[in-house]
């Protein structure tokens, strides 16, 4: 038995000082829509792996359809 040693949690982010309201940049658009388009990608892939009913058992009949 050998034991690893886990990274320790990372500290909580104090967002006190951040604008709940304010508007997404326009860079945060852009992670946005990446994250989207890697998020189906991976969806295609499952399906690819699994068939649709697979992927839909995985991921749900909404985010299949849109893949």
């Amino acid at each position: 038995w050998v034991e690893t040693s886990r990274p320790a949690a990372p500290e909580p982010h104090d967002n006190d000082d951040l604008d709940d309201d304010a508007e997404p940049t326009d860079l945060d658009l852009a992670m946005i829509r990446q994250d989207a388009i890697r998020d189906l990608g991976l969806v295609r892939a499952r399906i690819d792996l699994l068939g649709i009913d697979g992927a839909r058992a995985f991921y749900g009949d909404r985010l299949v359809e849109r893949a």
